[in-house]
């Protein structure tokens, strides 16, 4: 299943078997500790939902950023690829927030997007510079020099934390 490269190589046999690394994956349950399943990862992050306010297009995104992030159980890279998405995600609901308001030109940087509505206090200073964080995860997952491998655990906790965020900008 592995290749010299360190990733699963896919073939017609195994692209709908779990990644070998998602056997590491445990949870505490009621009846204790045991190995996760792919409902069990699947169920984490379809809980995760963007408020209705949010405009139909970053909604969308969003959805497909979180399947790409429950299909991770098949393939791990799956995980970084849905996490990096979810950056994109957020680029694009802050351009939306920006259009909303009449703030936004054409093909302005994520970062003068991020300080617009930053300096009008729809980004509060506490959340600044995780948003600009935000902007640097999407920076190296659309330019990148090598395949990074995010945790899925690790991508809970920031893509629950970045849907809050999302939803903020569309009170």
């Amino acid at each position: 299943m592995e290749t010299e490269h360190g990733i699963k190589k896919l073939t017609l046999k195994n692209w709908r078997e779990p990644d070998k690394a998602s056997a590491m994956y445990c949870g505490i349950y009621e009846d204790g500790i045991r190995t996760m399943d792919d409902n069990d990862w699947a169920a984490l992050f379809m809980d995760i939902e963007l408020s209705l306010t949010v405009p139909v297009e970053v909604i969308r995104l969003f959805e497909t950023a979180k399947a790409a992030l429950c299909y991770g159980w098949f393939y791990h890279s799956l995980y970084t690829l849905g996490m990096e998405q979810v950056s994109r995600v957020a680029e694009t609901a802050v351009k939306f927030k920006c259009i909303e308001m009449g703030l936004y030109v054409e093909k302005q940087t994520f970062y003068a997007t991020i300080k617009k509505l930053a300096d009008r206090g729809i980004i509060q200073p506490d959340e600044e510079e995780y948003w600009h964080n935000l902007r640097e995860l999407r920076n190296s997952g659309s330019h990148p020099d090598i395949q990074m491998i995010l945790p899925p655990g690790v991508n809970i906790t920031m893509v629950r934390g970045i849907a809050r965020l999302i939803s903020a900008l569309f009170p």
